[in-house]
């Protein structure tokens, strides 16, 4: 794929997405953190190129802050995943849609490593405050909407956990 890409010509979202998405299975079946975190790089590289500031780009700090967490380096995660909140928040509603609530679990992940319990919980805690808006407005079956929470039971129970511990 990435080869096409090239063909078709330097840059562009398609390309940063693949990236990405390359990324993700390198994180999670392939175990090459550091795999991961290069190609993460240049999918942000080639999506500040064409769409800077872009929900797109968005995902692709997140991810990356988890990958940067994950190899031990918490603040630099931290600072990648404020900046993609900021980023999802300045085009959708705060407060809800699902990749806010992914990036806010992230980062309140990262804060509790970090020590910095209160706000861990906090971001923890708003994450599943997001979730729940977004669940109140999912339409169809309750077979959906159960499927809906058990997809996020870790954001609940991390949450849960928090307010308990504080």
């Amino acid at each position: 794929a990435l080869a096409i890409y090239g063909k078709l010509g330097p840059g562009g979202l398609r390309l940063a997405v693949t990236l990405e998405h390359l990324a993700d299975v390198e994180a999670d079946h392939g175990g090459g953190l550091a795999t991961a975190e290069r190609l993460l790089r240049q999918a942000l590289a080639t999506v500040e190129k064409s769409a800077p500031g872009s929900l797109t780009s968005s995902v692709i700090l997140r991810d990356l802050g988890e990958i940067v967490a994950r190899r031990g380096r918490l603040k630099e995660a931290l600072a990648l995943e404020r900046r993609a909140v900021q980023i999802q928040r300045k085009f959708l509603p705060q407060g809800n849609n699902g990749e806010e609530a992914r990036t806010l679990y992230a980062l309140g992940r990262a804060e509790r490593r970090l020590g910095r319990s209160q706000e861990g919980i906090r971001d923890l805690c708003r994450a599943v405050d997001v979730l729940d808006r977004q669940w109140a407005r999912l339409g169809g079956a309750p077979e959906a909407k159960t499927s809906f929470v058990a997809v996020f039971a870790d954001y609940y129970q991390s949450c849960l956990e928090g307010l308990i511990q504080l």
